[in-house]
C-alpha cells in the first residue's frame, strides 16, 4: 500500500510530462509536414502526411523571400543589439550595485520602472523620427537596447551580489583603474549570467516582428520575421511557404538554444543561489 502511494505521484508526473510533450510537439509536427505539401494540401492545415514531399518549397522560399538579405539584416540587428545590451547592462549593474548614493538609488528605480512600463509605439516613432533614425537599422537596434536593457541590468545586479567587494579593493590596491577593474576583472566573472543574457536577448531580437514592422520601411532592410508577410495576403495565404519560412527562421535559434541550454540553467541558478 505504501509502495503504491509513493509510485502514484511519479506516475502522475510522467503522465503530465507526456501530455505537455505532446502539446509542444504537435505544432512542430504541423509545421514540418505542411511545409512539405503542395499548396492545396497545405491550405487544409491538416496533420496528415503529404502525398508528395515538396522539398522545392524551401528553395522557392529562399528565392521569393530574398532570405539571404533578410538573414544578413537580422544577423546585424541581433548581433549589434546583444553586444550593446551586454556591455551597457553589465556596466550599469556594476555601478548600481557597488555605488550606494542618491544617484545610484534613483537610477535603480528608473531601471526597475522599465521592467513594468510597457513600451509605446507612437512615442518611440516620434523619437526616432526626431533623430532621423526612423526606417534605419540603427533605430531598430536602439529600440531593442532600450526595451531589453532593464531585465538584463536586473539579472547582472543580482549576480553581482555574489562577487565580493574585496575583489574590487584588492584590484584597486594593485593599481587597477575603474575601467580595468570592470573589463579585466568584474566582466569575466559575470560570464555565466552574461551567457544567459546573450541567449535570451538574441532569441527576442531575432524573432522581433513588431518593431521592424513599424520602424523599417525599406524593402532592402527586411528581416527574417518580416518575410512571412510575403506569403500572406488578404484573400489567400501560401501556407506551405509560410511554414517553410517559419522553420528556416527558427533553425538557427533552435541550434543555439540546445547547444547553450546548460549555460542558461547554470547562469540563472548561480544568480539565484548566490544572490
Amino acid at each position: 500500500m505504501r509502495l503504491n502511494s509513493i509510485r502514484l505521484p511519479q506516475i502522475l508526473l510522467q503522465i503530465a510530462l507526456l501530455i505537455a510533450g505532446v502539446v509542444f510537439l504537435v505544432p512542430f509536427y504541423l509545421l514540418i509536414v505542411n511545409s512539405l505539401k503542395p499548396p492545396a494540401e497545405a491550405a487544409v492545415l491538416g496533420l496528415g502526411l503529404p502525398t508528395k514531399l515538396e522539398w522545392a518549397n524551401y528553395a522557392k522560399v529562399f528565392k521569393m523571400g530574398n532570405l539571404l538579405l533578410a538573414f544578413k539584416n537580422s544577423m546585424f540587428i541581433t548581433s549589434a543589439s546583444v553586444i550593446i545590451i551586454v556591455i551597457t547592462a553589465a556596466a550599469t549593474a556594476f555601478f548600481l550595485q557597488r555605488r550606494k548614493d542618491a544617484l545610484s538609488k534613483y537610477t535603480n528605480h528608473l531601471v526597475m520602472l522599465g521592467l513594468v512600463v510597457p513600451p509605446a509605439i507612437v512615442p518611440l516613432y516620434k523619437i526616432l523620427n526626431f533623430f532621423h533614425l526612423n526606417g534605419t537599422l540603427t533605430g531598430v537596434i536602439l529600440v531593442n537596447v532600450a526595451i531589453r536593457s532593464p531585465l538584463s541590468v536586473y539579472l547582472c545586479y543580482q549576480f553581482l551580489k555574489s562577487i565580493s567587494k574585496e575583489i574590487d579593493e584588492a584590484a584597486i590596491i594593485d593599481g587597477s583603474g575603474k575601467y580595468r577593474l570592470f573589463f579585466r576583472i568584474i566582466f569575466p566573472l559575470l560570464g555565466p549570467i552574461l551567457v544567459t543574457i546573450v541567449i535570451f536577448n538574441a532569441i527576442y531580437v531575432w524573432n522581433d516582428f513588431v518593431y521592424v514592422l513599424f520602424f523599417l520601411s525599406s524593402g532592402t532592410k527586411i528581416t527574417l520575421p518580416l518575410t512571412l508577410y510575403l506569403f500572406t495576403g488578404q484573400y489567400s495565404t501560401q501556407w506551405n511557404y509560410v511554414f517553410a519560412d517559419i522553420i528556416i527562421i527558427s533553425l538557427p535559434l533552435l541550434a543555439i538554444y540546445f547547444a547553450a541550454q546548460r549555460f542558461i540553467i547554470a547562469g540563472l541558478t548561480a544568480g539565484a543561489t548566490k544572490g
